[in-house]
């Protein structure tokens, strides 16, 4: 009861950064209408836009919750298939699920649980394929997901670029020697691509985001 209480728009939205995701949202059909798109990209505004229009604040809440429970098991699963130890597994997932700040954030509009889900994703690919870490199709794997936390998080860019660019030099023969591939490397691409366009149609700029840069030298560099 307690939870169902502090979960509202009011609790959800309580923040500066959750109240320009939520405009962001609201302008997402809108080519012509500017205002905090500049500097968020649409995918986590597109996860509001969705969940909230289906649900309201509980209903953003409920697909956070679900990213938050994925981030665990993908942990436990990376764990298991890195170590071969259930107990070491097992371990790591309570420890992640004894974060009690994550935890919380899934009651807030913010990118951090979204962002915690990819992550995770990402570890346990690199687990998974650890055998295989220089493959074409583990690169695209991990190109994919970094193009989502781009998209999330435009902190993420440079490395997305960084990646696209190795995986053309070591491997654009093959890829040309092999349409399938070279169909799926756009296809990982394209809303990487997409959000350029945005960007490009609201404020007659090309860049991927105003905030991507500076996060980058302000809490990095």
């Amino acid at each position: 009861f307690a939870l169902r209480m502090t979960i509202s728009d009011t609790v959800m939205f309580s923040t500066r950064d959750a109240m320009t995701y939520q405009k962001t949202s609201q302008e997402f059909y809108h080519l012509s209408e500017q205002g905090f798109s500049i500097i968020r990209p649409y995918l986590y505004p597109l996860i509001i836009l969705i969940s909230h229009g289906a649900g309201g604040a509980g209903g953003l809440w409920f697909i956070q919750f679900l990213f938050w429970i994925a981030s665990i098991n993908l942990i436990v699963l990376a764990v298991k298939r890195a170590t071969g130890n259930a107990k070491l597994a097992l371990g790591g997932g309570i420890f992640m699920a004894f974060n009690l700040s994550a935890t919380a954030l899934t009651a807030h509009a913010l990118t951090e649980t979204t962002t915690i889900f990819l992550l995770s994703a990402l570890i346990y690919i690199a687990a998974r394929w650890r055998e295989r870490l220089l493959s074409v199709n583990f690169l695209f794997l991990c190109l994919g997901l970094l193009v989502m936390l781009a998209l999330v998080k435009p902190l993420f860019f440079p490395l997305a670029l960084t990646l696209s660019a190795t995986i053309v030099i070591f491997y654009g023969k093959e890829i040309l020697r092999q349409p399938k591939k070279l169909i799926i490397l756009a296809g990982i691409l394209l809303p990487m691509f997409l959000q350029i366009f945005i960007m490009a149609a609201k404020y007659n700029t090309v860049a991927f985001s105003k905030i991507g840069g500076s996060t980058f030298i302000n809490y990095l560099l």
